[in-house]
Order: C-alpha cells, then sequence, then structure tokens
C-alpha cells in the first residue's frame, strides 16, 4: 500500500536556513550557480534527497530563486537578512520570510491570536492528511521560525524606540550617578572585565540566538522586559519540546 504524500512544508526553521544560505552567499554573492554547487557549497556531497529538501526549503523562504534550467541564485531578500544596514528591512525581511512557506501562512491565519499548544497543531496538521512521520519535523520548523520572526521584530521595536518606559512631560530626568558617588565595592564583587552589559538605548531588546535544542539568551531588562522574558521562555519550552520529540522520532526511524 502506497503511503499519502504529506502536504508541502519547510524541512527546516528559517534560523537554520538562513545559516545554509550564507554560505551560499559568501561562496557566490548573488551569482546564478547550479544546484548541484550550492549543494556543496552547503556542505552535501552533491545532489542527494537531502541536498534537494534543504534547496526546496531555501525556495520556500524566498532565499533563493530559480535562475534558468537547473540553475539557482541567492535572492535579495536573503541579502536584506545576512547584510542590511537598516534594520528595519532586516526586519521586515525576516517577516517576509518566515510566513513565505504556504503551510506557514495557513497556520498563522489559522491561529492569529498567537502560537497554539502542540496539540492543536498537531490536530490541524491531521485535518491537512499530514502523515505521522512529517507532523513532528513541521511543527518544529513551524515554532522555531515563529519564535525567530517575532524575536526580531520585539528586537526591531526595542531598537526604533530606543528602550521602552521614558518618561513624557517636564518631569526633570534623572542624573547619572557619576563614578566618585558609586559606593566602594568589595573586590569578590567586581564585575570581570571580560562582562559586557547592552547600552540603556537597547533596554528591553531580548537577544535570542536559537540553535536546534540550545538557545543564547542575552538583554538589558526591566520589570517589563522581564515580563516579556517569561512569556519567550515559556513559547521556547515548548519549541524546545517539540524538537527533542522530533529529533527522537528521526532517531527511531534511523535505527529502523
Amino acid at each position: 500500500m502506497t503511503r499519502a504524500r504529506s502536504p508541502q512544508y519547510p524541512s527546516l526553521s528559517l534560523p537554520q536556513a538562513i545559516d545554509l544560505v550564507a554560505k551560499l552567499h559568501k561562496s557566490n554573492r548573488t551569482s546564478v550557480i547550479t544546484r548541484e554547487t550550492a549543494a556543496k557549497d552547503m556542505g552535501y556531497s552533491g545532489l542527494t534527497g537531502r541536498s534537494l529538501t534543504v534547496l526546496a526549503a531555501l525556495a520556500q523562504f524566498g532565499l533563493i530563486e530559480k535562475a534558468g534550467k537547473g540553475d539557482i541564485k541567492v535572492t535579495r531578500r536573503a541579502v536584506d537578512i545576512l547584510h542590511s544596514v537598516d534594520e528595519n528591512d532586516r526586519t521586515e525581511a525576516i517577516q517576509e520570510a518566515a510566513f513565505a512557506p504556504g503551510l506557514f501562512q495557513q497556520l498563522r491565519d489559522r491561529f492569529p491570536e498567537g502560537v497554539p499548544s502542540q496539540n492543536a497543531l498537531r490536530s490541524y496538521l491531521i485535518q491537512m492528511e499530514f502523515g505521522d512521520v512529517a507532523i513532528g519535523p513541521a511543527i518544529s520548523a513551524y515554532l522555531e521560525t515563529n519564535a525567530f520572526a517575532e524575536n526580531a521584530k520585539e528586537s526591531g521595536r526595542s531598537g526604533a524606540d530606543g528602550g521602552e518606559g521614558a518618561d513624557s512631560g517636564d518631569q526633570p530626568k534623572e542624573t547619572p550617578m557619576q563614578p566618585q558617588q558609586q559606593p566602594a565595592m568589595a573586590p569578590a564583587t567586581v564585575v570581570p572585565a571580560t562582562l559586557t552589559f547592552p547600552v540603556a538605548a537597547d533596554l528591553n531588546k531580548i537577544n535570542m540566538d536559537i540553535r536546534g535544542d540550545q538557545v543564547a539568551i542575552s538583554g538589558l531588562l526591566d520589570s517589563k522586559g522581564l515580563v516579556l522574558l517569561e512569556k519567550k521562555i515559556a513559547a521556547l519550552k515548548l519549541l524546545l519540546a517539540v524538537y527533542t520529540e522530533a529529533s527522537d522520532t528521526e532517531d527511531d526511524e534511523t535505527v529502523q
């Protein structure tokens, strides 16, 4: 009995796709290249089932495009994400790429109030006739892409506002404490020279680097920023749970 083919979806998340298209751009800029060259520049041996699937995912995000029979090139959208000097342009390009895949656009339209539970996503994908093997990877790719896009949006907004919580009106501003006014600190409590903090203009700008099941988080936060961080952590817990489940599924399939 032939197993039904699942609807099309990206086999990897947007941050993973960006890492791969960065290799293509570093080697070729926006020159037209063959798909085989692209596969090798990304680290594959050539055109295999996996490399073709990855190229298809990059195309779904709009990071590469066809440039003739069997040829591709890096798109303007990818260049904006990788090297834009304007943070707004980069943020806009990320939002466009994140929901360019048809499935991800459908999920955002279906759940406009935010990321739903894993069970809700699973039920919706089953209704769309996704196979059991594809459900885990599809959910993982969507959640990681959505988290990446939301983080980019929040970072761009914080950068544009110059930080939240500034006082309005004619109220006097607090004068920063001068170095000579700071209380003496015991040597044991001195902050190491290698530890740096964001400037005040980056207040509540949460930087998140999601790499598979590992996440690096940094930022300068006040009470409002901590509330935002708690929400992001809750979403990340769901994302990492799905990622782990998808990885376990792939391991089981490999053993079989």
